[in-house]
């Protein structure tokens, strides 16, 4: 949900940017936030090492097998899917909300 909002306010958001000021403030901008929410991963995110219990090899079988395949092409088709309807809820907050052209 967090990975949705954020798409959908800073993809409206970084094309104002972008917009009224230019391309290299939106890239300036983007590089700030992605500071600001690393920080708050290493500050807030706890350490929790995880026992080791399966070898390399058997880690990349089990990548390849159909349920996990299966489970690749759902998510893959779904991140295609959510991320075709962020053009359109661009195009409509630009321009019947925030009134900048498409």
């Amino acid at each position: 949900m967090a990975l949705s909002a954020g798409t959908v306010i800073g993809l409206p958001a970084s094309r104002i940017i972008a917009d009224s000021v230019g391309v290299a403030a939106e890239m300036i901008a983007l590089a700030a936030v992605a500071l600001i929410a690393f920080g708050m991963v290493l500050l807030l995110m706890p350490s929790t090492p995880a026992p080791r219990t399966l070898g390399y090899l058997a880690q990349v079988r089990s990548a390849f097998t159909p349920t996990a395949m299966l489970s690749l092409l759902a998510a893959v088709a779904l991140q295609a899917s959510v991320f075709s309807l962020y053009a359109y809820i661009t195009e409509y907050f630009s321009t019947r909300l925030w009134g900048f052209p498409a």
